[in-house]
């Protein structure tokens, strides 16, 4: 296409240019636009093809006003789809950022509740040391009450 322009001034060239690679880049870009989304951008861009508009060399004609015209309006399409592009762009980006919001909080929620679980788990069983040493300190004392029965029963 850019072969088919030579008359272009460079500005303009460059504007065509430049509009075309983001049309191809964000065509190749899978899963950013749904289906209709994408076929009517791509409507929006290929009509002046369709209706004749680039078939023949721009050079050949001298650069016309005719095809320069046919070339401001597909410029003029490509511009207003870069915005329909955009705009569903920043509208991805601000579901992306409030998801990861999202995903953070979640996250937040499980931990403290994982957290309450740990504390209560804690509490349902025993300190195995404290157990045994509870335990030999109980033994201790149930022989000290054996022996003082023992003793006050010989002693009758």
């Amino acid at each position: 296409m850019a072969d088919d322009c030579e008359s272009l001034g460079g500005d303009d060239k460059n504007k065509l240019m430049n509009n075309l690679m983001n049309v191809n880049r964000i065509n190749s870009a899978p899963g950013i636009f749904q289906g209709s989304e994408r076929l009517e951008i791509a409507k929006s861009f290929n009509s002046g093809i369709e209706h004749g508009e680039n078939h023949h060399n721009c050079s050949g004609h001298g650069g016309d006003p005719v095809h320069r015209g046919n070339l401001a309006d597909r410029v003029a399409r490509l511009e207003e789809s870069e915005l329909i592009i955009g705009s569903r762009l920043n509208k991805v980006e601000n579901d992306i950022v409030k998801l990861n919001q999202d995903m953070q909080d979640l996250e937040a929620r499980f931990m403290d509740q994982v957290n309450e679980l740990v504390k209560v788990m804690a509490k349902r069983f025993a300190d195995r040391a404290k157990n045994k040493a509870e335990h030999a300190e109980f033994e201790k004392q149930i022989r000290n009450l054996y022996d003082l029965i023992m003793g006050l029963s010989n002693k009758a």
